[in-house]
């Protein structure tokens, strides 16, 4: 059986989604590992942070990497690799996968490391 919003004719389902925790890491000055067939790569590798939120508090752990790929057309694409550890002791290794798409003026800042708002 087909999910009623797409009885209707619309091809998008809503999302739902529940607020788990709010992520601030801090990293270190990128690596440039420069230019490849598939764009420019930087890495910035993790020095720690932390999770707050109202199902779990933890602390990113050092030694994660926010690696980061500049394709030719001005996307990029985030990979990200991280292990917190919560507060009642337990080790959580998590990792996640994005596309960000930002002024190129923006892009060149996050290249050069600078700290900026979200």
């Amino acid at each position: 059986m087909l999910h009623k919003t797409y009885e209707k004719g619309c091809d998008m389902l809503e999302l739902r989604s529940e607020f788990l925790c709010e992520q601030v890491a801090e990293v270190d000055e990128p690596q440039a590992v420069g230019p490849g067939p598939h764009g420019l790569r930087m890495i910035y590798p993790v020095k720690g942070g932390t999770l707050n939120g109202p199902k779990i508090k933890a602390e990113v752990l050092p030694r994660g990497a926010d690696c980061f790929l500049m394709r030719s057309d001005g996307v990029c694409q985030l990979d990200v690799r991280v292990t917190i550890r919560t507060d009642d002791g337990a080790l959580i290794y998590a990792y996640y996968r994005g596309i960000m798409k930002a002024a190129p003026d923006i892009i060149e800042r996050l290249q050069k490391g600078e700290d900026m708002a979200p």
